[in-house]
């Protein structure tokens, strides 16, 4: 019956020493630690035999009690056959949560807590797996090839950017920072007028205008400049026709009866008003 309360209580049992007479022990807050060794001397009664056990051989070197970042602990075991930070997660959802404490806004724990969980939840604390890299020798011969490439690219525009700063007194910027800066072109709603010698000789609408007017220098339309006016979708109709009644561009035509050719006439647009 002992020993189940101490299951219970774990990890907030209290611990006791079995060290020597000779030795000076700290109180640690719930283990009895070593003064000189800083490692905890072991647990109350019948789990100190257990907990010995329970210490794998690649841990025996670390500071068990010591406040440790999860992402540290993560590279140390696991247990359970998964990582301590998602033992924590675990413990947490079983509303049973591993005493923590928070150091430069960050969560610290300590290995003694997880060994102890260990021990009352019946796993085992392994090792990490650690993933092997190996390389063959055609994918070094690969590596290599890239390398000396790059060695070679960059010799090349150091080259060129040298001739361009005696011929020009600028230096060439490279691939990577051209691409870095670049701005992908705007989906733009709203009209749209295209200029020749000074006058607007087209107006158009569009959901993308800058696609629209490529569209009329692949067509050979006669422009040499162009401008828009972004405006929402419901109102281009309203504000294409006004401004083609407006300016009267040449590019847009005229209907038969000699008026310039509008998505909306002049009368229809005065009628709602």
């Amino acid at each position: 019956m002992a020993i189940a309360l101490i299951f219970i209580g774990l990890p907030n049992y209290r611990a006791l020493s079995r060290a020597a007479p000779q030795q000076t022990l700290i109180n640690d807050g719930d283990y009895m630690t070593d003064e000189k060794t800083q490692q905890p001397i072991g647990v109350a009664s019948d789990l100190n035999a257990e907990l010995d056990t329970m210490i794998p051989d690649f841990l025996k070197d670390t500071d068990l009690g010591e406040w440790t970042k999860i992402s540290e602990l993560n590279k140390l075991f696991l247990i359970d056959g998964i990582l301590p930070s998602s033992f924590v997660c675990r413990c947490e959802r079983n509303n049973n949560p591993l005493r923590e404490q928070i150091i430069g806004g960050k969560k610290h724990y300590k290995i003694l807590d997880f060994i102890a969980r260990a021990i009352a939840d019946c796993v085992k604390i392994t090792a990490p797996q650690k993933k092997e890299i190996t390389l063959s020798i055609d994918e070094l011969k690969k590596e290599r090839d890239f390398l000396l490439q790059q060695v070679s690219t960059i010799k090349h525009e150091l080259a060129l950017s040298e001739i361009s700063k005696k011929l020009t007194s600028k230096t060439l910027v490279s691939e990577s920072d051209i691409v870095q800066a670049c701005n992908p072109l705007p989906m733009v709603a709203g009209i749209y007028f295209l200029v020749d010698n000074g006058n607007v000789v087209y107006v158009g609408q569009s959901v993308n205008i800058f696609s629209r007017v490529s569209q009329h220098y692949n067509d050979k339309k006669q422009f040499t400049s162009f401008a828009y006016i972004v405006c929402e979708k419901n109102i281009l109709d309203k504000m294409e026709s006004l401004y083609i009644h407006l300016l009267k561009p040449k590019l847009n035509g005229l209907l038969n009866n000699g008026i310039v050719c509008a998505p909306l006439s002049l009368d229809f647009l005065l009628s709602g008003i």
